[in-house]
């Protein structure tokens, strides 16, 4: 987990051991982890919503990445079931990932900073992890 935390820490602006761990073992979910020579590439979760299946966090260090675990995630999902993914819209290949996955934009947010904007790598932000939460 420690390692999982450290790329976590990459794309989000302060640790939280304790929220990955119990968001990554809830029930109705599933999380994956890409891995190279033992480094983290990147990471993604899904989770049941009461209206079909939210993805997200979704980190990975390259669109390509990103797109492997964004399918894997997606694997065996009923065809029926709708699939939300909540893209940064200051990473213009996550946009590019979704639209080109057929993905369309159910409604928009901003997000809003007051004084500065965190020290994140939103290059590798391909889905947030809940605006639900904050």
């Amino acid at each position: 987990m420690d390692t999982l935390t450290s790329y976590d820490r990459l794309c989000f602006s302060v640790p939280r051991p304790d929220f990955l761990e119990a968001w990554t073992q809830q029930s109705d979910s599933v999380t994956l982890v890409w891995q190279e020579n033992e480094a983290i590439r990147g990471y993604g979760a899904i989770r049941q919503c009461r209206e079909g299946w939210k993805v997200g966090p979704l980190f990975a260090d390259h669109p390509g990445i990103a797109e492997h675990l964004l399918l894997a995630l997606c694997d065996g999902l009923p065809d029926q079931d709708s699939i939300y993914l909540d893209v940064p819209e200051v990473n213009k290949e996550a946009i590019r990932l979704a639209t080109g996955l057929g993905m369309h934009e159910v409604f928009g947010t901003a997000r809003m900073y007051n004084r500065y904007s965190p020290d994140i790598a939103t290059q590798r932000v391909f889905g947030v992890t809940s605006f639900e939460l904050g």
